[in-house]
């Protein structure tokens, strides 16, 4: 209450003709509460700035705290910025990973699946090539590395490295479908499709039509696949995501890059931030840049 009202308040009146000093003892009284309200508000308002200005005075940029964070907290920071679609912040996890702890298998492991993950290809692939030497036994597990040898052209080592990984994955219809890309590239279409590597029982919507699409080149029964799961169904996002995503790898296969262009722009649209959902934005990225050099 400001003092001007207590002043005018009738009660303050009454009491004044028969005790005013207890009336000018209470005045008094109030106003100093009054007052210690302002100052207390104030000093209040000055603590508040002052905590303000010291959060902003501490606040690092991921470059500069990454290089005090411990090889677990860079990787479960990498993988949190990955899941949000934080690309920029999973870079510099990965940046300081290699920077601080350039021998740790594990963690090269991490940094190429962030470069790729991220359209750093080249780094990717330097990264992978090393983690293969120190540990040789994990090559046929790590199919990440022919798609990144795809992305540089090196097509021929990407399609051993699916070859590789069917020793261990046999029923993966999607390594089957990057080899067929690889070899198309490599040598022509019509010999990609001879080679097609067996993929029985991948049980994903619309694996089963993509393996029939890379042997035959009839691509309506994805279409048809795609089309039948019902929108309500949490299988729908999936099978579209992957129909349209290896519709736009045979399309590829087949040099039809404006095509293959639109195919992984659909499934990048509304992909979740998983590996092969930014595996397609990175795709298609590059297609668009192709695309432009014509």
């Amino acid at each position: 209450m400001p003092i001007d009202a207590i002043r005018c308040c009738p009660d303050l009146s009454y009491r004044t003709k028969k005790r005013k000093g207890m009336v000018v003892n209470r005045v008094q009284f109030l106003a100093v509460v009054v007052g210690l309200g302002c100052v207390a508000q104030g000093l209040a308002r000055a603590q508040d700035t002052t905590r303000q200005d010291s959060e902003h005075s501490q606040v690092h940029t991921p470059a500069e705290s990454s290089d005090t964070m411990s090889i677990s907290a860079l990787r479960a920071q990498s993988l949190r910025a990955l899941q949000t679609g934080d690309t920029a912040t999973a870079v510099l996890a990965a940046d300081a990973m290699m920077r601080q702890y350039p021998n740790d298998t594990r963690s090269m492991r991490l940094a190429g699946d962030i470069f790729l993950r991220t359209g750093k290809i080249e780094d990717a692939v330097k990264l992978f090539d090393r983690y293969i030497a120190a540990e040789p036994q994990q090559m046929p597990g790590l199919w990440q590395r022919g798609i990144a040898l795809y992305f540089v052209g090196e097509y021929e080592k990407g399609a051993e490295q699916f070859e590789e990984h069917r020793k261990v994955n046999p029923h993966d219809v999607e390594n089957a479908a990057w080899h067929f890309l690889c070899v198309a590239k490599s040598d022509t279409i019509e010999t990609a499709r001879k080679m097609v590597l067996p993929a029985p029982n991948d049980p994903r919507i619309p694996m089963k039509e993509v393996l029939e699409m890379l042997n035959t080149g009839d691509s309506n029964a994805i279409v048809k696949k795609m089309n039948s799961v019902p929108d309500e169904s949490r299988a729908k996002a999936d099978a579209m995501f992957y129909g349209n995503f290896y519709l736009g790898v045979d399309a590829d296969a087949r040099g039809e890059l404006k095509q293959a262009h639109q195919f992984l722009a659909r499934a990048a649209e509304d992909a979740p931030h998983h590996y092969m959902g930014d595996i397609a934005r990175v795709y298609a990225e590059r297609l668009a840049k192709s695309l432009e050099k014509r």
